[in-house]
């Protein structure tokens, strides 16, 4: 193994660390994570995950990829159609579908793909990373305006937001600060090149208080073995799904094999920031429903970081060289 790969290996090594750290402190102090709510820490972290992760994007990188429509509408049809609609009839199929765990698994179907997750393991697995970065910019500034009336069809009257002053809000949240990042790209271009690395590790750092917030909610009072377990198997098949539509969709369109693979992986992850701020809009005020309704969303974070990388290191050792990007 190269020592590029030995160092990508050692950062999620760690990552996986810092988040059962966070695990415990939201489990054990529950008073940090609801007292960062109080204060609206999740617009902030939102605001710099979203800045950090364009102030990383090269955009010459994304202007090569841009001619890839057919992938990008593929993307968008799983991401925005076929997701949404699978956890839909699911939810009228299974009994308490419309309970908060299940308005929790819709709000997972919506998002779209994990900014820097997708990248690095779609470069990992030896696929297009132009594609993929391509696709998570995409699909991240489209669900601005279409997660939330996503949710809004597929929820209806279970759920009260405005959802005018949702997608403004998220507007604020995610295109704002991706714009700002380019700019500030463009006039530090040099120093971001020599500072990826801890560029990516302060994004990570974002989602780490994420978790924090979000196990803090969670209401132990009611959180029983069958609820996780619901939430673990209903994450797994959801996931599982997506990765093989992915897959499928690829050889359909006929995607040389590199762009098969990003494809793959940008259409089974999950932006859970995203996944964050819409529960913020939909469940605002409610601890305990946020609580719930984000669980879900924790699960499958793990879920992706767990199996993709699994299927990134397999790829990465059977690749031949006549077909890596």
């Amino acid at each position: 193994m190269s020592v590029k790969a030995s160092k990508i290996d050692f950062g999620r090594y760690w990552y996986y660390c810092a988040i059962a750290l966070m695990f415990i402190v939201g489990w054990c102090r529950p008073s940090i994570g609801l007292w960062m709510k109080s204060i609206n820490t999740t617009f902030y972290l939102v605001f710099l995950a979203f800045f950090l992760n364009s102030f990383a994007l090269s955009p010459e990188s994304l202007l090569k990829s841009m001619k890839q429509w057919r992938v990008l509408i593929t993307a968008l049809i799983i991401t925005f159609g076929i997701s949404p609609a699978l956890v839909f009839a699911a939810r009228r199929l299974v009994p308490g579908g419309d309970s908060l765990i299940g308005h929790g698994f819709q709000i997972v179907s919506v998002v779209p793909t994990l900014f820097v997750s997708a990248v690095v393991l779609t470069r990992l697995a030896k696929g297009n990373a132009a594609v993929a970065l391509f696709l998570t910019i995409s699909t991240n500034l489209l669900a601005v305006f279409i997660a939330p009336m996503l949710i809004k069809a597929t929820l209806g009257s279970s759920v009260k937001f405005d959802l005018l002053s949702t997608s403004v809000s998220m507007t604020y949240n995610v295109i704002l600060p991706t714009i700002l990042g380019q700019l500030a790209r463009k006039r530090w271009e040099v120093w971001a090149q020599r500072h990826a690395s801890l560029i990516t590790v302060l994004s990570q750092f974002t989602i780490l208080l994420f978790i924090i917030t979000g196990v803090s909610a969670l209401p132990r009072s009611i959180i029983t073995p069958k609820i996780v377990i619901v939430a673990i198997t209903g994450d797994v098949i959801l996931h599982a799904i997506l990765l093989g539509l992915g897959r499928f969709s690829g050889a359909m369109i006929k995607a040389d094999e590199p762009t098969r693979r990003a494809l793959t992986f940008c259409s089974a992850q999950k932006s859970f920031a995203f996944n964050v701020l819409l529960c913020e809009h939909i469940f605002a005020g409610n601890v305990a429903a946020f609580g719930l309704g984000i669980l879900p969303g924790i699960i499958y974070y793990l879920l992706v970081l767990s199996v993709d990388s699994v299927i990134a290191q397999w790829w990465s050792l059977h690749t031949p060289k006549r077909i890596r990007a």
